[in-house]
């Protein structure tokens, strides 16, 4: 028989706590202010060759995202990846198309972008 207690989340190294409500989608700080909350959603298209899409983010206040990264002397490492997909008409094939980057975001919010691929096309290993 599954156990009903509710999962505890991972303490984030903040005061800052999960709200109870809402799937634990907010984080509150002691006195009520929201400075997180996680957001996901999903869609099914209509057309076959299309298929499903989803994606999820957590948003935070900068303030937030910066005490966090200080307390935990860490830093943020955000991965952009962008793709591009073109589909084939008549005898040509679909093809995609990747740009790539990372930015790198310091406690004191000061970051560095690093470029990567831009529009690299997919290559097939078969």
């Amino acid at each position: 028989m599954p156990s009903k207690k509710k999962a505890q989340p991972r303490n984030s190294g903040t005061d800052a706590q999960p709200l109870p409500l809402e799937f634990n989608r907010a984080w509150l700080t002691p006195g009520g202010k929201r400075v997180a909350l996680s957001e996901a959603w999903g869609r099914h298209s209509r057309q076959d060759d299309e298929g499903t899409s989803g994606g999820q983010r957590l948003i935070c206040s900068s303030e937030f995202l910066g005490r966090l990264l200080a307390k935990r002397q860490a830093e943020l490492l955000l991965l952009i990846k962008l793709q591009r997909y073109e589909k084939g008409l008549g005898n040509e094939s679909s093809r995609f198309s990747h740009t790539t980057a990372v930015l790198r975001i310091k406690s004191t919010l000061s970051f560095r972008f690093y470029g990567g691929a831009i529009n690299l096309l997919h290559k097939d290993r078969f």
